[in-house]
This record gives C-alpha cells, structure tokens and sequence, in this order.
C-alpha cells in the first residue's frame, strides 16, 4: 500500500530525475578517470578500450588525480567502476566555464566506503558534480564557504553517520543549486545550516531518514521546489534558528524568508502527540509555504512550534494554497507560546479535506493560539471537494469542483493609484526572487480584472511590489498570484494554470525510490 501511495505521489508531482547537459560544459577539454587502468596518469587513453594504448585522451586511475588536474572548462567524466575515495575539487571554475565531474554516458560511477563525506567542496565555486551514486559512505556531501555550484542528477544511498554529516550537508554556502538528486536513508538526508543562502532545491526525492528529510537552520532566501519528501521513519521537513553544537553557531531570529514550494509531503511516522513527526515542523521567520500538497501525513501536516532555544522567534510566515489530505494528527497546528516572538503566522486559501486528529477523528485543524497562528479563508471540507482521481492521489481539481474560484485575496491595495509600484497591505506573502541567479519574482492579479504583472523587488518596508509594467488599480482593490477563471481556487491547484502531470516524465520516476 505505501509503495502504491508513493508512485501516485510521483504522478502528482510529475517532472523526472534524468540527465541533462550542463550550462558551459564543452568538450574541448574532458578527461577521464578509469579505475581500470593501471598507471596513475594515461597520456594515450583509449576511450572504446578502456586501456592505456593507442588512444587520444587523457586519463587518471583515481579521483584525486583527476580533480588535481581539473581546471575551468575541464569535463571529468568518470567511467564504469568503484572508487573508494573522496571526490575533492582542487580548484574553482568560472561561471562561462565550470568544472564538471559526472558519468561517462550509461555508465555507472560509484563511490563507496569512504570514512568521510564523499563530495567535497570546500571553499570552491562553479563546480558540477553529475549524475554519480554514492552509497555507503559516512557522510554523503559536504558544500561548506562555496557557491555557485551545481548538484545534479545524484543517487545518494545509506549515509552511515548518525549526526548532522549524515547526509548532504550545506553550510555557509550561497547560490548552489541541488537538483533532480535521489537521496535515500541518511539522517538528515539534506541540511542546510549556517547563512547558507539563495539556495534552490529543486526536483529531488528524498526518500526514508533516521530524523529529517531536509532542515533549514538558520539561513535564510532559500527556495525548496518541486520535492518529493517521504518518510516513514520520523519526520519531512524543520525550520528553525541555531542553538549552537559541534560545528553550529547559536545564532537567533537568523532563518527568514525561505520559500517552499509546489512540494509533496507524503508519509511522515505515526504520532500520539502533535509535536512529533510533522512534515513541516515550523518555526523560522517570514516563510512561504504555498502549492505543496501534504498527503497521508501520520505525525501530521505543518505545525508552527516555539521551543527553546532553536525555535524561539516564530513570526511572519505565510502558509497559502496548500492541499491537505487524510493526514493524521490534523493538518494545520499552531501550538501555544510567547506573543512576544511567536505572532502574525497566517494560513489562508488552503484546501482541508479528511484530515483528524491523532486518534483518527475531530477536527482538521488545531490552533491553540488564534492570536499568534490565524488561520482565515481556508476550505475545511467535510464533501468531496472534486478531486480528479482520490484513489490514486490525483488531487488536481476537476472541472466542475466547488473549489475552483471561491478563494480570496492574499492581500488589499492601499489606495487607487497606477504605475510601477504597487502598495498593498502586506507583502509578505509574496517572493521577488531574492536575486538569486535564474529566479524570477511571482506573476500578480488583480482581483476582478485579467491585468497581470511580474514583481522585480519588494520594498518591505514600504510595503510596495515593484512590477515589471505599470498597472491601475482601486484602493482595497484585491491582490493574488496569477489565476485563471473569476478567482483563485482553493488548495494547490490552480485549473486552468498548472500543468497536468507528464505520464512519460512520471514514469521515467517511478525507479527512483525503491522501497
């Protein structure tokens, strides 16, 4: 049953895990690593042989070799075989000309039984690591004081350290991107830790951890896309600040503006207590959550929680358009704490539909505190809310569902006026791309028109969207993300504007995890 419960997910979620090429790769100068060959470094490498005769090319017998010889522009492909040694880049590329390490071509490069994390990127930038699998090794990957660098196309399996190396740990790292990766059995399978920055993670699967999923502490405009997370173990996601630890800084009211985003949540362990085993379990500052869907959550569905130290400043944060669906102890918690720093976390728009509480009856949602956690303008449903295909966790919306155009406003403008720069009366729910390389800001409506606008920045302080074009509009005048039809729907689905699943992409998926 959760296998099939899995492979619906991937339907919903549709995209694929494949190859792709890199931005700047060239093949005017690739060398390679052959664990087949005898000598430390081969000038005539024959690439269909696999020998040191007769060839062309270049290539190494181990990683550190090769990486020692890599410069920008270089291509290192690693052949067929096992290689018992850490991957550590020597040198930064540039941003016209990274280094790549990655696969031959239907190759498959492993490595393995490494007493350290098996990638390493200290200190270095505009690096590519693609499509290798790492298995059994104490630590996955570690970024530390880099950025600009690429992940991409991975299988990480079994990561054997019990703390936070147990996994692809990211600390005080900007501008990196983790992409299309398969991480499977670590202890926090990817963590991000430290000022590490304008990260985006995107189309990964996250499969099965001895704690977490995927943690953000204390670090900040980070964009978390188009995941798979599921864990039967113990919980999906943490956002919190730093409490200190063996190589954590305690640092608070340090872990703002995040964004999460078009996510499926599916499967956390079973709980008696709503504290326990969440899929977003929730603190940070200024966080959007929004177009995830939170299914067959056992520990429950996002809970907003302040506790010391690490989750001491809970405030801003903005939950909208989510589905909620059969989670167990309820989809929706805000628990008690102090007003003073746990205060205006909004929940609006979002679709909840047999969720209960822990026992498996009663309500869908749980505030305790109405005044820190408002939750306003949300469809708790106790009919079908016009799902396309329940059975199968198809829950894109029909055509002809009660929940398309009965949504709200995220928020009202100010006054009438026109121009560029638009003054509502909160902004928070919105994301500008946090300038970060290849983000866009979000596509705005107005309410009651089909004018539309993209947002280059926010003037926080202001509370002004700067738009890509001018527009009109009436003060208290209605203000969403770009929607079809009269209004916005509830819940994750926009009809007539998100995509339906690719069959094709979704079943190029199904393969990646395999429990």
């Amino acid at each position: 049953m959760r296998t099939a419960i899995v492979l619906a997910a991937l339907a919903v979620l549709g995209g694929a895990i494949g190859s792709r090429p890199v931005a700047g790769q060239s093949d005017s100068n690739i060398i390679y690593v052959d664990s087949n060959i005898n000598l430390v470094a081969c000038p005539n490498y024959s690439v269909a042989a696999r020998a040191c005769s007769n060839g062309r090319d270049t290539a190494y017998k181990t990683l550190a070799a090769a990486a020692a010889r890599a410069e920008s522009g270089t291509t290192v492909l690693l052949r067929e075989g096992t290689y018992r040694e850490p991957l550590i880049p020597a040198r930064s590329g540039s941003s016209e000309s990274p280094i790549v390490f990655r696969n031959y071509e239907g190759e498959t490069a492993t490595i393995t039984g490494v007493d350290a994390p098996a990638i390493q990127i200290i200190g270095k930038q505009w690096i590519v690591v693609d499509g290798l699998t790492v298995t059994d090794t104490t630590g996955w990957a570690r970024l530390q004081d880099a950025s600009h660098n690429v992940v991409q196309h991975m299988t990480f399996l079994r990561a054997q350290a019990e703390g936070t190396t147990g996994g692809l740990k990211i600390v005080r790292s900007t501008f990196n991107r983790i992409s299309e990766n398969r991480l499977e059995d670590g202890n926090d399978n990817l963590l991000l830790q430290d000022s590490s920055n304008g990260n985006v993670i995107v189309k990964n699967v996250l499969f099965t951890a001895r704690h977490t999923l995927l943690v953000i502490k204390c670090s900040s405009f980070n964009v978390v896309r188009d995941n798979l997370l599921v864990n039967a173990n113990q919980k999906g996601m943490e956002i919190f600040d730093c409490e200190g630890g063996s190589d954590a800084p305690k640092i608070y009211d340090t872990t703002k503006r995040n964004v999460i985003e078009g996510n499926i949540f599916l499967i956390t362990r079973g709980s008696s207590r709503v504290y326990m085993y969440n899929a977003i379990q929730h603190g940070g500052q200024y966080t959007i959550v929004r177009r995830n869907g939170f299914l067959s959550d056992l520990g429950g569905g996002v809970n907003y929680q302040q506790y010391a130290e690490e989750s001491l400043y809970v405030y801003g944060n903005r939950l909208y358009h989510n589905t909620f669906y059969a989670n167990r102890c309820f989809g929706l918690v805000g628990n008690t704490g102090d007003p003073s720093k746990y205060y205006d976390n909004r929940a609006v728009n979002n679709l909840f539909y047999k969720n209960h509480d822990c026992e498996g009856r009663g309500d869908q949602v749980s505030i305790a505190a109405s005044s820190s956690v408002i939750a306003e303008s949300n469809a708790v449903e106790t009919k079908d809310p016009g799902f396309v295909d329940e059975s199968k966790l198809n829950l894109h919306l029909k055509a002809d569902s009660p929940m398309i155009d009965r949504a709200g406003a995220l928020t009202n403008t100010k006054s009438a006026g026109q121009g560029n720069e638009l003054p509502v009366r909160d902004v928070m729910w919105f994301y500008d791309g946090y300038s970060i390389p290849g983000e866009v800001g979000d596509e705005i409506q107005l309410l009651g028109t089909t004018d539309t606008a993209r947002i280059v920045s926010i003037n926080y302080k202001a509370s002004v969207l700067v738009l890509d074009r001018p527009l009109s509009w009436r003060g208290g005048q209605g203000v969403s993300l770009k929607f079809a039809g009269l209004a916005p729907d509830y819940g994750a689905d926009e009809v007539g504007l998100t995509p339906p699943p690719d069959k094709s992409e979704t079943e190029r998926r199904l393969n990646v995890p395999k429990k």
